[in-house]
């Protein structure tokens, strides 16, 4: 059973710095780490997309938009954002083959996880088969709703809040 961490924290407060961060650190330790931040780029000081970067090549790949880019980009009616099916599911397979690592990070569990899209096949997979540390971001307005959704009640670890 995975050991889950969560960084936590009202929107804009600095959630993905602290985790990049925490990485770098379990990095430099020589710990074995997998996952995703969520980049986060500006249009006239709004956020306007996210791009889902590989810690691990360091590659970024647009997942989320205010603008319908291409066919790939669906809505789901909960968001104004569109969202690439295909960058999650590329995503989701990383995560699933990370398994040997000793830490995996997903940046981050919201909205679009809690209606079944995004990154919860990977999570479900983990949470059921990794032993490592999993370092989960996650909203504090939606942190009792995750902890619900994905059955995370026995044990788990606060980062920050």
């Amino acid at each position: 059973m995975a050991e889950v961490k969560l960084i936590t924290g009202k929107i804009n407060s600095g959630k993905s710095t602290f985790a990049e961060a925490y990485m770098i650190g379990k990095q430099l330790s020589g710990e074995s780490t997998a996952g995703f931040l969520s980049d986060a780029e500006y249009v006239e000081g709004k956020k306007d997309r996210y791009f889902l970067r590989n810690i691990r090549t360091n590659t970024r790949t647009l997942a989320v938009s205010a603008e319908k880019e291409s066919d790939d980009l669906k809505t789901y009616g909960f968001s104004r954002f569109y969202f690439s099916e295909t960058a999650y599911k590329n995503a989701c397979d990383v995560l699933t083959a990370a398994v040997s690592s000793s830490i995996i990070l997903i940046d981050e569990i919201g909205p679009l996880e809690l209606n079944g899209y995004g990154f919860t096949p990977a999570l479900k997979f983990l949470l059921k088969t990794f032993t490592g540390e999993l370092l989960l971001v996650v909203r504090k307005d939606a942190l009792e709703k995750v902890l619900s959704y994905y059955a995370i009640a026995a044990e788990y670890e606060i980062l920050r809040y």
